[in-house]
């Protein structure tokens, strides 16, 4: 089973969003889609929107993609299935038994296991009209599966049929990444879901004055400085995961005011999401951004070093 993160950081800016999301949650059946690139508080605006009064009782269903080549088949969604409760279940249907072995907490709960067919794909094929059959069957709930842009193709077959015939109690929440790492090579998943129940939310950066909200939150304080605010804000471009990066490393290092000396270091988390993306490049426009880079760096001052200085 998995869950979402604990602890959750500050809440900045989604208000909106928010708002647009919980009223779409409280009005099963609908899908919402969540995107925006990485660290952008896909994740968080989830676990927000799980604490709304119309949700926070439902069972939560969620199921994790991952980026691995090898994944099991309907992997997401069976991690998903083990999260519900017995006690969601009403008038299970016969072909939810073919579910048995792989929902070992719900196994006393199930019709009888079903013979084994011949060949994968009939498997396959039987195992979506089973969670199918079995998301019918029980209370309303909350399904939640992050990171879709990794989904396998039989979950993203399976999302495919859900999101035309959508369970009349249930409540999907997909998050996707739209950077271009991604996006190079999937669709996003609101473009290849249909239905009128489809609903998106893109996410954008913080803006300059709600990165020094996040950032005095992080650290306790009741504000920043412009200054700060606004050079936290360029270095990290309002992602929230780089702006908590940032300040747990000025924090961690001294806990010194970050205004001491004005530097700001990108921590090795975000250096990986930025070197992700230069990787997409064509050689000649990483070189391009390599020489930025190393002419962006202050070289000696002429006062104090030239080449016709006497040794």
């Amino acid at each position: 089973m998995h869950a979402l993160r604990p602890t959750p950081t500050p809440l900045i800016g989604r208000a909106a969003q928010l708002a647009t999301l919980s009223r779409t949650a409280a009005q099963p059946p609908s899908i919402i889609v969540i995107t925006g690139e990485a660290g952008i508080g896909k994740t968080r605006l989830v676990q927000e929107l799980l604490r709304d009064p119309a949700l926070k009782d439902l069972p939560h269903l969620i199921g994790q993609c991952s980026e691995m080549a090898e994944t099991p088949v309907l992997g997401p969604v069976i991690a998903a299935l083990n999260c519900l409760p017995a006690s969601a279940l009403r008038e299970v249907p016969a072909l939810a038994g073919a579910l048995r072995l792989l929902l070992p907490g719900l196994a006393g709960f199930l019709p009888p296991a079903l013979p084994v067919f011949g060949y994968a794909q009939a498997e396959t094929y039987r195992l979506h009209g089973a969670i199918y059959a079995l998301l019918r069957s029980i209370d309303p709930a909350v399904l939640v599966l992050e990171d879709v842009h990794w989904a396998d193709a039989s979950t993203r077959e399976f999302l495919r049929v859900l999101t035309t015939r959508l369970p009349a109690d249930l409540t999907v929440v997909l998050t996707d990444r739209d950077d271009p790492p991604h996006a190079a090579r999937h669709h996003g998943a609101a473009s290849w879901l249909s239905g009128a129940q489809v609903h998106e939310v893109r996410l954008s950066p913080l803006t300059a004055a709600e990165t020094g909200e996040l950032a005095a939150q992080l650290m306790g304080a009741d504000h920043t400085s412009q200054h700060f605010a606004e050079r936290l804000h360029r270095r990290t471009a309002g992602i929230p995961f780089a702006i908590e990066e940032v300040i747990r490393l000025i924090t961690d290092a001294d806990g010194s005011t970050p205004d001491a000396d004005g530097t700001i270091i990108l921590p090795a988390p975000v250096r990986r999401v930025l070197l992700e993306r230069l990787a997409l490049l064509p050689e000649q426009a990483r070189d391009v951004v390599a020489a930025a880079a190393v002419a962006a760096r202050p070289g000696p001052s002429p006062s104090t070093s030239s080449p016709t200085s006497p040794a």
